[in-house]
């Protein structure tokens, strides 16, 4: 069958469709409240039927088409939505896990969890599904299991209970549903709505006006553009697409070999969700955990950003300066700063969504409000200015980019449930409790090479709400707040994005720069060594959460930045002149040293940093690669 006669669903339906549940979800927040049994399950399931109609099966074509498989999967996703409505009543008034299960219950719940599986699949990959398979498998068998880890089991009854059934929702319609639901979908429509008026344009091109100059100035681009559409984007992946196929390629013109341009689009992406004020769903989902408000998270996030990409940045002009690169003269043309001053005003509504979040609001007050904000301030000027075109498209593009969350954030939910269930979140803390009985560090290292593991492949949110039931708690029992021990677990989860051999934006940002994404990876990997280090040290010294005197908050500020730039020169191999070897260590020692918070640690780094500074000057060495080490072998050496 041609694929004309497959294609079932014509982009103007499949349009319309997806506009339709952004249209439900902006009725929901100006006429609700809506019951969590009504919003969450239709949120997931218009979500699964959106998903089957945008990433058709298992085709490999360039374009594939919308095949019958398809399309009847998105009708069961509609019909398992349509029956959760009709049996509302009866669900909120059954008593959870004593009430009878009914037939129908069963057949809807398996196709329910089916679907989601299938469709975080064609999302995601296949590494959820497969970890929910496995917890699904441990909640069946859990007589059969060894020692600590055996449970009752879980019979099909409950299964089906836990999974659709039960009031408040758990399992497919638990919190992290109602994140998405509530919170997320919001601030993905106020991105893309600021993006649809100019706003992102309005990001890349300050960025590039105030960095293209300077030697390296597209890659410092690529950070500074990256830093800032992530305060609106929060998704790694969707940062490395928008912002790299414009920095990517710049990168690559001006001498940068592929897979080091794709490294730097991926490290300044992946920390877009670390950067306030939006820090994407995870970060809303911490919040919700720990029952904190969004702002002291938000508050507890900035210095931690700072410092990762300040020493991003001072490793790409270490880089820069190695291999001898200028900037670009044009980079701050008046062209270029005639199109800022047209969009300057598109700003406005990025600082009332901050003063929103600081004045206490529900987020997903917030993340209307400012996106009508934002419909309003376009209309100050002819080239934001948004029509009936614009708004349909982003209400397209919030539906389009909504469905990464909310199909994942059902599975990573349902995860949850079976973890809550066996009890397999206590039984890990009292392992890890016994094993780093001596140790601190025994534990955190544990903890950040699990989450990085559990991470792969994965989204940031649903990685992070896995890792904040399993380990968090451990963590906590051994004295850490319950802030330093959520940042920690949320750090590691979002830099599994970047960790070989599975780091999503690494591999994203690899295919836009036609680079090997193994050595993309392994490169991201090196330039995010400070995000590694960091974690450890606020879990030593919580001033660097802004939990401690001004004081204590300036001095670990300074010293964990000159630690940074100590990173810098072991990352490039170069600080005022190509690196020998001991200098690379001693740099290395110092940079660990000033990042962890304790004064004689910072005093002796101090002077190991002095010391490397006075090698450079005595020490020769080349203040540069040779022009011909830059440019040659990038092209076909990264394409293999």
């Amino acid at each position: 069958m041609s694929d004309h006669k497959r294609d079932l669903m014509p982009a103007a339906w499949v349009s319309a469709f997806a506009v339709a549940w952004a249209v439900f979800q902006i009725w929901v927040a100006f006429f609700g409240p809506v019951d969590n049994l009504i919003l969450r399950p239709v949120h997931v399931f218009w979500a699964a039927a959106l998903t089957f109609l945008l990433r058709p099966g298992f085709r490999k074509t360039p374009n594939p088409r919308i095949g019958w498989d398809d399309v009847a999967l998105a009708l069961l996703s509609i019909a398992v939505g349509v029956y959760m409505l009709s049996q509302h009543t009866r669900l909120i008034e059954r008593t959870a896990y004593v009430d009878s299960v009914e037939p129908a219950d069963y057949v809807v719940g398996v196709l329910a969890v089916l679907l989601v599986l299938e469709g975080s699949r064609r999302l995601v990959g296949i590494s959820l599904s497969l970890v929910a398979v496995g917890f699904i498998i441990y909640a069946f068998a859990g007589q059969y299991m060894p020692g600590i880890f055996a449970h009752r089991g879980i019979t099909f009854a409950h299964f089906i209970e836990l999974e659709i059934l039960s009031n408040p929702p758990d399992g497919l319609f638990g919190m992290i549903t109602g994140v998405s639901a509530e919170m997320v979908f919001y601030f993905i429509m106020f991105g893309a709505f600021l993006d649809r008026s100019g706003g992102g344009r309005l990001f890349t091109d300050f960025a590039y006006a105030i960095t293209g100059r300077a030697r390296g100035g597209p890659a410092k681009a690529a950070i500074v553009s990256s830093s800032l559409f992530g305060t609106i984007s929060g998704s790694a992946v969707g940062n490395v697409l928008i912002t790299g196929t414009f920095t990517i390629p710049l990168m690559k013109r001006t001498g940068f070999p592929g897979h080091v341009a794709g490294a730097i689009e991926a490290v300044a992406s992946t920390g877009g969700q670390l950067m306030p004020p939006v820090m994407g769903a995870a970060a809303f989902i911490m919040a919700q955990v720990m029952g904190a408000p969004y702002k002291d998270v938000v508050v507890a996030a900035a210095l931690p950003a700072v410092l990762f990409y300040v020493s991003l940045f001072i490793s790409v002009d270490r880089e820069s300066r190695k291999r001898g690169m200028k900037g670009d003269p044009q980079a701050a043309s008046p062209e270029i700063w005639k199109g800022i001053l047209k969009r300057l005003h598109l700003i406005i509504p990025l600082g009332y969504l901050v003063y929103l979040i600081f004045s206490g609001y529900s987020l997903g007050t917030v993340g209307i409000r400012a996106t009508v904000a934002v419909a309003i301030v376009s209309l100050l000027s002819a080239v934001t200015r948004m029509g009936p075109k614009d708004w349909w498209q982003a209400l397209e593009t919030t539906a389009k980019q909504s469905i990464v969350i909310a199909v994942p954030s059902a599975v990573a939910g349902s995860v949850v449930g079976l973890i809550v269930f066996t009890g397999l979140g206590l039984k890990l803390t009292t392992l890890l409790v016994d094993w780093s009985a001596t140790s601190l560090l025994i534990a955190l290292l544990f903890v950040a090479i699990a989450c990085l593991i559990m991470g792969m492949g994965m989204p940031t949110a649903a990685a992070y709400l896995m890792v904040a039931v399993l380990m968090a708690p451990a963590l906590i029992e051994l004295g850490i707040s319950t802030m330093a021990a959520h940042m920690f677990v949320f750090y590691f989860a979002i830099l599994s994005m970047v960790t070989p051999p599975v780091g999503m934006a690494a591999y994203a940002a690899g295919g836009v720069a036609k680079a090997n994404l193994w050595s993309t990876g392994l490169t991201g990997f090196r330039l995010s060594l400070v995000a590694f280090i960091v974690p450890f040290a606020f879990v030593s010294n919580e001033a660097l959460l802004f939990n401690g005197t001004w004081g204590e908050i300036l001095w670990v500020t300074v010293s964990a930045g000159l630690g940074t730039l100590g990173l810098a020169g072991v990352v490039t191999g170069y600080w005022r002149r190509v690196l020998k070897w001991f200098e690379r260590i001693l740099l290395g020692v110092a940079a660990v040293l000033l990042i962890s918070p304790e004064l004689r640690s910072d005093a002796i780094g101090l002077v190991i940093l002095i010391g490397v500074w006075a090698l450079q000057y005595l020490l020769a060495g080349p203040p540069a690669l040779a022009a011909e080490q830059v440019t040659t072998g990038s092209t076909d050496e990264d394409s293999r």
